[in-house]
């Protein structure tokens, strides 16, 4: 039991991670940076930005999904995690390095990313267990990235660090009765 809070925890500050990247990354793109040809220290940031928030959001998407109270939706948010780990990918490689095939992964792991976490997010807010409101944060995650340039990203790293902040808050407060897991 004491484990299972540890881990929670764990998971919890991943997403508060997260959502400080992504946050600091919407921010970073309120200075206009270019992205497919970066040449200032703006451009550069926001590429590698993008690349490390996507891999830790990923990571922690990963990390809740090995969760044994998800596990009605563990496949897809593996699925979505990897998805947004590959987008990432994609990203540094065509963005950065200037490889082509880059964007096809930045697309396609996008694509499949986006799908695996809000059906994960669905099946998280349908379930009847004690992280079902996790569904609600995940959601509005993909929410804010329909609209990435006109505030989405903050919508995102805002429903990150609310995921997180939740998860901390709900372990720390938690009581010794599992009746519910």
């Amino acid at each position: 039991m004491e484990s299972d809070r540890s881990d929670m925890r764990r998971v919890g500050w991943w997403f508060v991670a997260a959502g400080v990247l992504v946050t600091a990354r919407a921010a970073i793109e309120l200075m206009d940076p270019s992205y497919w040809s970066p040449v200032s220290f703006v451009d550069y940031s926001a590429v590698v930005g993008s690349t490390v928030a996507w891999l830790v959001t990923s990571w922690a998407i990963f990390l809740l999904a090995l969760r044994p109270a998800l596990r009605r939706a563990r496949l897809v948010l593996i699925v979505g995690a990897v998805g947004t780990a590959v987008s990432a990918v994609g990203n540094l490689l065509e963005d950065l390095f200037d490889i082509p095939f880059g964007g096809e992964l930045f697309s396609w792991g996008g694509m499949i990313g986006a799908i695996g976490v809000v059906v994960g997010g669905v099946l998280t807010l349908t379930a009847n267990d004690r992280l079902r409101w996790s569904g609600l944060f995940l959601l509005a995650f993909i929410a804010g990235g329909v609209f990435p340039d006109d505030g989405g990203q903050f919508v995102s790293g805002v429903a990150l660090l609310g995921l997180g902040g939740w998860l901390l808050i709900r372990e720390s407060t938690q009581t010794t009765d599992t009746s519910r897991t």
